[in-house]
């Protein structure tokens, strides 16, 4: 399953706006082509190895980690998942 800021810890609402935040973002962010769901993968990998962020932007996507689309980031290396509670 591909890890959505959405399902984070860390991702925080934006009172009237679309768009999230992040409270714990990684320092480094690496942008990714288009392409198939091989891009998931890929990006995991490269968010552990170089502790970043990895996004796929496009026009409206947003500023990461200020107010961005959580569907852009394809893997990042601070992600914790939300406790269900």
């Amino acid at each position: 399953m591909r890890k959505n800021c959405n399902y984070c810890q860390f991702a925080k609402e934006i009172s009237g706006d679309c768009h999230i935040s992040c409270s714990n973002p990684p320092q480094n962010q690496l942008q990714i082509g288009s392409g198939g769901d091989e891009r998931y993968e890929k990006a995991e990998k490269l968010a552990e190895e170089k502790k970043a962020v990895v996004r796929c932007i496009w026009p409206g996507s947003g500023w990461f980690p200020l107010t961005f689309d959580g569907n852009t980031v394809f893997g990042c290396s601070n992600f914790k998942e939300k406790s269900k509670v």
